[in-house]
């Protein structure tokens, strides 16, 4: 039987780079039982999400990528989590997933992607949320 491999300290889903990521606590509206956001997960069952993926991948499994998602703070000229939210479910396929990451930012969890893959997928979403400053930002992580 073979030992349990290390996980390596560069990898960017340990905690230094999730500790940076991370930051802040669900506004108490995004967590009312009648809207649609408060059945995405919280950014703690997020991160378990990734690091359920990571684990796969160091089985030997394909790459996955995640799109981290800048929502802002809700005002004029940001784009809306819930817009977010269905573009993603209008383009989602089985076994993608969505969840906050932190209190303005969501993660979208896309397996059997690599980074080319992740950008188009992440520039047609953010494409339909075009606002008054353009497209929102994202950031890409392929492991």
């Amino acid at each position: 039987m073979k030992p349990p491999q290390k996980r390596s300290s560069y990898s960017w889903f340990g905690h230094g780079h999730w500790a940076r990521v991370l930051g802040g606590a669900l506004p108490a509206r995004r967590r009312n039982a009648g809207d649609p956001l408060a059945t995405v997960p919280k950014p703690v069952q997020t991160l378990a999400l990734i690091q359920r993926h990571e684990a796969l991948r160091a089985r030997g499994r394909p790459p996955f990528s995640v799109i981290v998602v800048d929502v802002g703070d809700s005002s004029p000229g940001q784009p809306s989590p819930l817009r977010l939210l269905q573009a993603f479910q209008g383009r989602a396929r089985l076994g993608d997933e969505i969840g906050w990451i932190a209190a303005n930012r969501i993660a979208l969890i896309l397996p059997l992607t690599d980074r080319d893959g992740a950008r188009c997928f992440a520039e047609q979403i953010c494409g339909q949320l075009l606002s008054g400053d353009g497209p929102p930002r994202f950031e890409i992580f392929t492991e």
